[in-house]
């Protein structure tokens, strides 16, 4: 039995250890859409399952971000980010955008086609 204790101990070490390098997801940046009830969420992770979480206030529409990949070690960066359509319940409108650090994050807008100068 000693040994097999001793064996356990290593892998649920292991497991520990590996799941503590585990880096989760932030976002980056927040982009506006032709489609005033979604907003696109890119992330610092690269070809990862990622979800973010929505909750909406009448002042301020917070994110979070959760990575979900068991790939551990891989991470993102600016080479390489992942993109998540967020639905809204409704209208960004002037509302902030927070961070689930408490952080606000700025809306990032495109000129229109009409704005851009030939």
């Amino acid at each position: 039995m000693g040994r097999f204790f001793v064996a356990s101990s290593a892998v649920v070490a292991a497991v520990v250890v590996l799941a503590g390098c585990r880096q989760d997801a932030s976002i980056d940046e927040v982009v506006v859409t032709d489609d005033p009830l979604v907003i696109d969420v890119i992330v610092d992770t690269c070809n990862a399952d990622v979800d973010v979480k929505v909750d909406e206030t009448d002042d301020e529409v917070f994110l979070s971000v959760r990575n979900n990949d068991r790939a551990l070690f891989i991470t993102g960066g600016d080479d390489c980010q992942d993109l998540v359509a967020v639905e809204l319940g409704s209208p960004l409108g002037d509302r902030r955008l927070v961070l689930d650090d408490g952080s606000e994050i700025t809306l990032t807008t495109f000129p229109s086609d009409d704005e851009v100068s030939p």
